[in-house]
Order: structure tokens, then sequence, then C-alpha cells
């Protein structure tokens, strides 16, 4: 099947660094500032965004979707591979995983880890139809305590059976 000849591509202009750099010697000369007050603004701004909520909120989402993601992977690998290998290998496995207190303080962070991601993420679902958007910090917050009081009450139940089967 021919379709033609191809189409010819412009050659890059080489003259594009010079205006970059005439741009950036007549912004040094009229205006007193160099690419350096730039970079040292634009750390400034990092610095001042990485201590605000929002920036905190947004990576520990990125990181708790993550953990799950490899977690779901992980947990779909492993069950998989001994629900092939049949029932007495999958009952052994299961046997393991939820009567060791190890992997039982696990499942403490994976609950973590969900409630915070879902809480975070009901939290954006809500400033995406645009409720409350100019009252973030102060929503961040109210599902951080919402999360944590179901957090409280998995630990009510779940710490007395850790420690019932740590001895």
């Amino acid at each position: 099947m021919e379709h033609g000849p191809r189409p010819k591509v412009a050659p890059r202009p080489t003259w594009l660094p010079l205006v970059f750099a005439w741009e950036v010697m007549t912004m040094a000369f009229f205006t007193g500032k160099t690419l350096y007050d730039g970079a040292w603004r634009a750390y400034v701004n990092r610095s001042q965004v990485w201590n605000a909520v929002g920036m905190w909120a947004w990576l520990l989402h990125r990181i708790t979707g993550l953990a799950l993601v490899f977690y779901i992977l992980l947990h779909i690998l492993l069950m998989g591979t001994f629900l092939l290998q049949g029932r007495s290998a999958f009952d052994a496995l299961l046997s393991l995983l939820m009567g060791n207190p190890f992997f039982l303080g696990l499942d403490l962070l994976l609950t973590a880890a969900v409630l915070y991601h879902g809480a975070n993420g009901i939290r954006l679902l809500l400033f995406d139809l645009g409720v409350g958007f100019n009252r973030q910090k102060e929503i961040f917050w109210t599902f951080m305590a919402l999360a944590a009081l179901v957090y409280a009450a998995v630990l009510w139940v779940m710490v007395p059976e850790i420690l019932a089967r740590w001895r």
C-alpha cells in the first residue's frame, strides 16, 4: 500500500537560542534582574507552597494512592497464587495472615491509608463540584477529624484483638 511521498518537515530554526539569549541579556540590562533572581523567587515560592496544608494533603493523597495500588496488586498476586495451589495452601495462608499480629498491624496501616485516601478524595470531589472551594483548609481538617474518629473506632476493636494474639 502506497501512501505517497512523506511531507517535508520544516527544519528547526537555528536562531531560536539566540533570541532566548538576547531576551535574557536585555532583561538583565533594562530591569536589573537576572535569571538567578527568578530562580531564587521560584525557590522561595516553592518553600511557601510546601508549608501549606494543601501541598501536604496532595502529597499524602498520592502516596496513599500508590500504596493502595501496590497493595491491591500484591493481594491479587498472593491470593491468586495460593488459590491455584489448592484449598489447603489457601487456608494455610489465611491462617498466617489472620493469626499473626504483625499482619494485623499492617491491616491497621492499610485501614489508615484507605480512610485518609477516601476522606481526601471526597473532599476533592466536593471541590470539583464547586462546594467549599474558598474554605479548603477547614474542610480538610473536618474530613481528617471524621477519618480520625472512624480510625479510633477501628483501633478500639482491633488493638485488643492484636494484643490477644500476641500472647
